[in-house]
This record gives structure tokens, sequence and C-alpha cells, in this order.
């Protein structure tokens, strides 16, 4: 389940993949799929990210709060709590 809208680049990665290895350029992909060409880029970008972590999916489910990151911090407040809700289950591959 997806909380947010999933962008263009997101949905037609596989697509945009598959049109650049038959030798399309960006624009072209863009015309075919009815995507703006720097959201062409993107897809490729995400596709690549993809294969270089070995995933299948580009989004990835997270149980818990990353360790480190630069914008995620109202979870060091004590006012926020991450805490799943009653029920849930990770999900293990």
């Amino acid at each position: 389940m997806t909380l947010c809208p999933v962008s263009k680049s997101l949905q037609h990665h596989a697509a945009a993949t598959e049109l650049k290895a038959q030798g399309l350029r960006e624009q072209e992909i863009g015309q075919r799929l009815g995507m703006a060409e720097s959201a062409v880029r993107q897809s490729l970008r995400i596709h690549r990210l993809m294969m270089s972590q070995g995933l299948a999916e580009p989004l990835v489910r997270l149980a818990e709060l990353p360790a480190r990151t630069n914008r995620l911090r109202r979870h060091r407040h004590p006012r926020f709590r991450f805490e799943p809700l009653a029920g849930w289950t990770p999900h293990r591959e």
C-alpha cells in the first residue's frame, strides 16, 4: 500500500528502460509514454539505482526509521514516536 501518489517516473521506469535499450532518445521515449524528458531521465536513473541495489520494485518498505538521515529528525523529539499499528507484522523476504 502506497500512502502517496506514485510519480510517472516510478510508474514507467521499466517501459522507459526497454525503449532506451531499443535505441530511442529520451525525447522520443517521453513522447511515446506521455512524459517530460526530465521525467524519462529520472525513470532511467531510478532503474539504474534499482539494478545496482538488486531491487525488483522501486518502493521499499521501511519497518523502522533509518539510523542516519538529514531530513527526518522528528523521531528525535519526545513528542513524535514511531510505533507500528497494532497487529502489524514486518514483511520478511
